[in-house]
């Protein structure tokens, strides 16, 4: 929760995603498929960010996932990039967020990761087609959509690049 995709909160130590990937990689390796779901966090008001410097920032992640090295035997892991669900109406719950200015930035990077993925041969799923993020703070995920997006992406795996075909 609060981690961005490669900046450091002023306010919250350890939340940045490029100082925390590879060594979580390397020690969880061999990876079969690295999936990385990050930048809202980053539309915060604190890092004054457009849509397209997160999409940079989302394009280092997914180069240096494929080059960890982490996957099976040391090979490329699959890369799947998930755009996250653009933010609602930020209210009385989630104004102390920083991110109450962000919804029109948050409704570009789908198209922005889309981008992305399609130039570094990564795959990708737009969480804002399958789920919606929480009436209640504009911002989160509620359990439900949580299920949901969880069985999208088991669905998408199983179906791509053969992973879950026997059953596992």
């Amino acid at each position: 929760n609060g981690r961005t995709i490669a900046s450091d909160d002023p306010y919250s130590d350890g939340r940045n995603g490029r100082a925390y990937l590879l060594p979580c990689l390397w020690s969880h390796a061999p990876v079969d498929i690295v999936m990385r779901m990050l930048g809202t966090n980053d539309l915060k008001d604190t890092f004054d960010l457009t849509a397209s410097d997160i999409a940079r920032g989302a394009r280092l992640m997914v180069d240096l996932a494929r080059q960890s090295l982490a996957g099976p035997g040391g090979a490329v892991p699959s890369v799947l990039l998930i755009a996250p669900a653009p933010l609602g109406p930020v209210g009385s719950i989630g104004a102390s967020s920083g991110l109450a200015g962000a919804v029109g930035r948050s409704r570009e990077l789908g198209a922005l990761y889309q981008e992305v993925a399609g130039s570094a041969a990564a795959d990708f799923l737009d969480a804002g087609q399958v789920v919606a993020v929480s009436e209640l703070d504009g911002i989160h995920l509620d359990a439900s959509a949580h299920q949901t997006l969880g069985l999208t992406i088991a669905r998408r795996i199983q179906s791509w690049r053969g992973f879950g075909t026997d059953g596992v």
